[in-house]
């Protein structure tokens, strides 16, 4: 969600900061709203090889491929259809390209849901990190907004590590972020330990206690 949401904020920095140089200012703003219309794909195709591992790791391999080749048959009949139209034109790609990713999530989804009896918690997986991506993109938009006409072509580089911050620390406070998931990290207990002096993290979180 993040890297989504991101990349639809930073869609034309993104472009300046590789070919602002080189291509014309219509290039540039044409290539950052196809940019912004295919960051949508990136939760979708995490989501796609996230259920991938899964579904390999259960021995039902099959159904990927064919929750991917059912994706695939949406983005080319979407593709042809809305790239002739003339008030759609290119931008018709990434949204055949998003459809298809889309439709292989779901498929893959309902397949682990329907093989394993698994029911995802709206609050804690979905809820909250829209809430922290929220706070991050407000974040972001007010770096672009502010820095742009300074930093020009470099704000990207601003802009990106500054909203991955901020995600950290709403996903924190948001208790988007476990525990047990920290634990994970290498040095998961001195993390837990330093968010508890930031007061990042209530004592009761804290795996020392």
């Amino acid at each position: 969600l993040p890297a989504a949401a991101g990349m639809m904020l930073l869609s034309e920095p993104i472009i300046r900061l590789f070919y602002g140089y080189t291509l014309s200012e219509e290039r540039v703003t044409l290539a950052g709203k196809l940019l912004t219309l295919s960051s949508a794909g990136v939760v979708f195709l995490t989501v796609v090889q996230t259920m991938t591992g899964v579904l390999n790791g259960m021995g039902r391999v099959f159904i990927p491929v064919a929750g991917l080749a059912a994706g695939a048959v949406f983005k080319v009949v979407l593709t042809l259809i809305l790239t002739g139209m003339p008030q759609v034109n290119i931008f018709g790609a990434p949204v055949g390209t998003v459809t298809c990713y889309a439709v292989a999530a779901i498929i893959d989804c309902a397949a682990v849901m329907r093989l394993t009896g698994m029911r995802i918690p709206v609050v804690d997986y979905i809820v909250k990190p829209l809430a922290a991506t929220g706070v991050m993109a407000a974040a972001v938009a007010g770096i672009v907004r502010l820095w742009q006409p300074t930093l020009g072509n470099w704000t990207a580089l601003v802009a990106a590590p500054a909203g991955a911050a901020v995600f950290a620390a709403a996903a924190l406070l948001l208790r988007a972020v476990t525990r047990d998931e920290l634990m994970a990290f290498p040095g998961g207990r001195r993390l837990c330990r330093a968010l508890l002096r930031l007061r990042l993290m209530k004592p009761d979180d804290d795996p020392a206690t």
